[in-house]
């Protein structure tokens, strides 16, 4: 079993995404995709942005250490986040979500630890 316990162990290779924030904080999440859901009874259109984020802790056993600081949960305001294949999100109101999953030590590629979730009204249906 590898040992991740660095920055950003989970980027090389897969998907990612940088997502700047008005408050300053920057979140980079790896494996990323966009879920559009169905239309509320308003006819409002919400997606979600969901993804893993990169090591947000390095924990070495005798300390543990903050390496990135996820967006806090709540409403939050986007101002940039590039997505390979897709237009460029940006100045958006958003409702941010981090979810930990259980995991062994140490952190491994199986087990990645905490999903980040990010959702936005995307447009409205009209008649």
């Amino acid at each position: 079993m590898k040992d991740c316990n660095r920055p950003d162990h989970r980027i090389a290779g897969t998907e990612h995404a940088t997502l700047r924030f008005a408050d300053g904080t920057e979140t980079r999440i790896a494996d990323w995709q966009i879920i559009e859901d169905a239309p509320t009874p308003q006819g409002h259109v919400y997606q979600t942005l969901r993804g893993w984020i990169a090591n947000t802790y390095a924990d070495t056993r005798d300390q543990v250490t903050r390496i990135i600081a996820p967006a806090p949960d709540g409403p939050a305001r986007l101002l940039a986040a590039a997505l390979r294949g897709r237009e460029p999100l940006g100045d958006l109101d958003v409702d941010c979500t981090t979810t930990s999953v259980s995991q062994p030590y140490p952190n491994t590629w199986d087990h990645p630890g905490y999903l980040f979730e990010m959702t936005w009204k995307d447009r409205q249906v009209t008649d």
